[in-house]
This record gives structure tokens, C-alpha cells and sequence, in this order.
């Protein structure tokens, strides 16, 4: 069974709208890969529509800005470590629009136990990729 949403047939958004749309996911791309990790899967979803976004696409922005808005104190922390390349990631196979799937990742150093403690990220990955 796929799990793939379903086609998006609400009304295109106007020129000021998509305007927006594309201010918020430039703004808070930087804010994500430089502090709050937790934004880059949704800012991935709403970017990959930002080309000819709808009325959902209008929605997940606000959804998105509500989130942020509640989360306001992101804080990014590093601990000494012993320096270990450690990996948390995660994958999902045709779970998005157009026979797309979602991939990601958070690197970073570590101790060299079976479960790594987490650190502040050396980097994050978080996008869509076509099969």
C-alpha cells in the first residue's frame, strides 16, 4: 500500500501568496540548519510545492509559523565528546506527492558506545528524493 498524499487540487495561490510562501521557507532554512533541526523535514515538504503552491501549501506555512511561534528558545548544545562520527537516520519510501520519498539525517560527534549520546549536529540532511 502507498502512503503517498493525495493530489493537491485546491485553488493556486495568487503572486503576493506565493511570494510569502517562498520569504518563510528562505527565513527559517537558515534558522534550521543553524539552530533548530527539528524545521528542516517541514520546510523540505513546503519547498518542494513552492514553485506553484496552493491553499494546503498556505496552510502547512501557517501551521509551520504556529510551531515556530511555540518554540521560540531553540537551543543548540555541544558536549565533549570523544570524538566519534555518530549517525541518526531515517528514511521512508513513497510517502510523498508524485511517487517521492523522504530521507534524512542528523551527524554528529560522539562517544564510541552502541548508543551515542546526542551532540549539536556537524550536519543535518532532511529532503525529498525522486525514486
Amino acid at each position: 500500500m502507498q502512503y503517498a498524499k493525495e493530489i493537491d487540487h485546491t485553488r493556486k495561490l495568487n503572486k503576493e501568496e506565493k511570494t510569502f510562501v517562498q520569504q518563510v521557507v528562505g527565513t527559517f532554512l537558515f534558522y534550521g540548519r543553524a539552530i533548530d533541526s527539528t524545521m528542516l523535514m517541514p520546510l523540505s515538504t513546503i519547498a518542494s510545492t513552492q514553485a506553484e503552491p496552493t491553499e494546503e501549501t498556505l496552510e502547512r506555512i501557517k501551521q509551520f509559523l504556529g510551531y515556530a511561534a511555540s518554540n521560540p528558545d531553540a537551543i543548540l548544545t555541544y558536549s565533549a565528546s570523544d570524538m566519534v562520527l555518530a549517525v541518526h537516520s531515517d528514511a521512508s519510501y513513497l510517502s510523498e506527492r508524485n511517487a517521492k520519498s523522504r530521507v534524512g539525517g542528523h551527524f554528529f560527534m560522539s562517544k564510541d558506545v552502541e548508543v551515542p549520546p546526542n551532540n549539536g549536529a556537524v550536519h543535518n540532511i532532511a529532503k525529498l528524493s525522486k525514486q
